[in-house]
């Protein structure tokens, strides 16, 4: 599934009386079988929650954790997967667009990657009626309002993930070509530089859009995406493998036609695991587009900004990531590949280098650090000075000194990073009750809306200010959309 070397589109061949099946490679196939156990296992982690939280409607003695159950090979967000695949009259869809899911389907089951399920009737429709929605320990609000953890729209990016599995359809194939970005020299008018950070904003709702209203009236010099358009980045029906997908033309409607004009060519935004599902198509083409708000990129995923003797490093963290896992883990490829080649010719200084990446270069509780970490910490040099990331639907502010310990394989470690999470600009999220009395956090948003029972949308504000052209001072804010109008959080990160 992850853009295997030399992978030809499927050839097909008639099987089982006029179904064509696909022939698919025998990487790819491995990787369909690491998908089964993923959703499996999904689903457990999402039952197992519901047995914990007093919610699951049937006989417990009954149920099984799927053989060499991992909760860390897991992911809440698809715990429902496995059961609209075995229950596909379920989806909305379905009426519309049978034949396509019925065909993938029939994929999956003739190569035994079918997952099975556990997940009954009555505890789906429990999860799938308003008001009934649980808060996950992350904050994840599991039910099926637009774009909760249950919404049935999240199938869709799931179907196009195979769509762009089944046909081949990664927009640079196996991996990113070589990287020629120019860095960009930004001008030192005022002595100041202030840049808008949000991630996870592009819904297209109301909430997203009151969140860039309040970016505006910020006026800031950028404004940096960190990822996530929705709820699979897909390209228009006559861009690239456009008629191969699900509910074309998302990146545009959802990003593009929605951007304020004001901030064309100040803007950057970022790869992404959902953006990624529809093999990064639907995002090349928006960054390539004539009059894009974001041609300041030249059509690449990862970008430089240098101010006063500093660099915004922003990298694309999901091209290289893994299918089997729905891209959720963050990766910028081996040492020898196209990013990590180009980050090092930069030469950059760590210590006056700020990153911006769409996936945690830790856990979101601090309790163990990420592939991702260790790729950006070796290829820089050294720790960089400051850290923003998405993907993570919340607003975190992590202490610094921080000491993450050893997990899942990965060696722990203490930083001085300031890092910092801004996934909060669109999706609901609700109050962790995993990050309650943690001590690795000196910030998160705790304010509920008590129209939803949930955390306030928002974004931050990083200022860098000059003294004779060289950066001296940088400041950072977190606003939301709670009824205040000051910033819920205010740091001074520089100060010299």
């Amino acid at each position: 599934m992850k853009k295997p070397k030399g992978n030809k589109k499927p050839t097909t061949s008639k099987k089982k009386g006029d179904i064509e099946v696909p022939q698919l490679s025998g990487i790819i196939t491995d990787e369909l079988q690491k998908l089964k156990i993923y959703l499996q296992n999904s689903e457990w982690t999402l039952i197992k929650y519901m047995i914990a939280q007093g919610k699951w409607n049937g006989n417990v003695a009954l149920l099984r954790p799927p053989a060499n159950y991992d909760e860390n090979n897991s992911s809440i967000d698809l715990g429902l997967f496995a059961y609209w695949l075995n229950n596909k009259k379920k989806l909305k869809i379905y009426n519309e667009h049978w034949m396509a899911i019925d065909s993938l389907i029939f994929l999956l089951n003739y190569y035994d990657a079918l997952p099975k399920t556990q997940m009954t009737d009555p505890n789906y429709a429990f999860l799938q009626t308003p008001g009934n929605g649980l808060i996950y320990t992350d904050g994840s609000v599991l039910n099926a309002e637009p774009y909760a953890t249950y919404d049935q729209e999240w199938f869709t990016a799931f179907l196009n993930l195979l769509e762009t599995i089944r046909h081949g359809a990664w927009y640079f194939g196996d991996e990113l070509p070589p990287i020629d970005v120019i860095p960009i020299n930004v001008m030192d008018q005022k002595g100041e530089l202030k840049i808008a950070i949000l991630g996870d904003w592009g819904t297209g709702e109301s909430d997203a859009k009151r969140v860039m209203k309040m970016i505006q009236a910020q006026k800031p010099d950028y404004v940096i995406h960190l990822g996530d358009v929705y709820y699979s980045g897909t390209p228009d029906v006559k861009g690239t493998n456009g008629t191969i997908y699900f509910n074309p033309g998302e990146e545009t409607k959802n990003l593009l036609d929605i951007w304020p004009k004001e901030f064309a060519g100040r803007s950057f935004t970022m790869n992404s695991n959902h953006e990624m599902y529809s093999g990064a198509n639907g995002l090349i083409d928006a960054l390539k587009k004539a009059g894009s708000p974001f041609r300041s990129q030249d059509g690449k995923t990862c970008f430089l900004l240098r101010f006063g003797g500093w660099n915004l490093l922003g990298l694309d963290s999901a091209y290289m990531s893994k299918s089997y896992t729905a891209f959720m883990d963050g990766d910028i490829g081996e040492s020898n590949q196209a990013q990590r080649v180009w980050i090092k010719n930069l030469q950059l200084d760590p210590n006056k280098t700020i990153v911006f990446t769409h996936h945690n270069g830790f856990e979101f509780d601090g309790s163990g650090g990420t592939l991702l970490w260790n790729q950006v910490v070796d290829t820089l040099g050294g720790d960089p000075y400051a850290w923003y990331w998405g993907h993570v639907h919340n607003a975190l502010v992590y202490k610094q000194p921080i000491s993450i310990p050893p997990a899942k394989g990965i060696p722990g470690f203490t930083t001085r990073t300031f890092a910092r999470c801004s996934g909060h600009a669109a999706i609901p999220y609700g109050n962790a009750s995993a990050l309650e009395g943690n001590t690795q956090i000196a910030y998160r948003p705790t304010e509920v809306n008590r129209a939803n029972n949930q955390l306030y949308n928002g974004f931050n504000m990083l200022t860098l200010k000059t003294n004779r052209g060289v950066v001296t001072n940088i400041t950072e804010e977190f606003f939301d959309l709670s009824p205040r109008t000051q910033p819920t959080w205010l740091k001074t990160l520089k100060s010299s």
